[in-house]
């Protein structure tokens, strides 16, 4: 007795109505002079030294101790100082708590961290 298998076939996947419009997004983009600029590779470690370096600036700058800054932000000791340290990844969370508690809003926290970065912006012509 044979047994029976279908064949698959499979069918090229076909141009959707999101495709259509990232393209005209694109030429859109174009067209006014954007120019997407591709992201660079990140090493965590420098990631890390960069938040870590801006955290420590700032409340050194409102001169607040760690205790203190670490209480207000409702953070251990030992966590700021491994934030500062740069040996901890930072939540957003962390990131807003710490923001008041240093008296100093948390997008400029991390304009801040991508400027020691030399992040680029994604789109070259956008102004922040």
């Amino acid at each position: 007795m044979k047994k029976f298998t279908a064949k698959k076939t499979v069918a090229k996947p076909k141009a959707t109505k999101n495709d259509e419009f990232c393209d005209i997004v694109d030429m859109d983009r174009l067209l006014k002079g954007y120019e997407f600029i591709p992201p660079k590779q990140l090493d965590i470690a420098v990631v890390l030294q960069a938040v870590g370096a801006v955290l420590a600036e700032q409340r050194q700058y409102v001169e607040l101790t760690i205790p203190s800054a670490a209480q207000r932000a409702y953070v251990s000791s030992g966590r700021l100082r491994a934030l500062e340290r740069g040996s901890r990844q930072v939540t957003i969370c962390e990131i807003l708590s710490l923001g008041d508690a240093l008296h100093v809003d948390p997008r400029e926290l991390l304009s801040r961290v991508l400027a020691k970065l030399d992040y680029p912006n994604r789109l070259s012509g956008v102004q922040t």
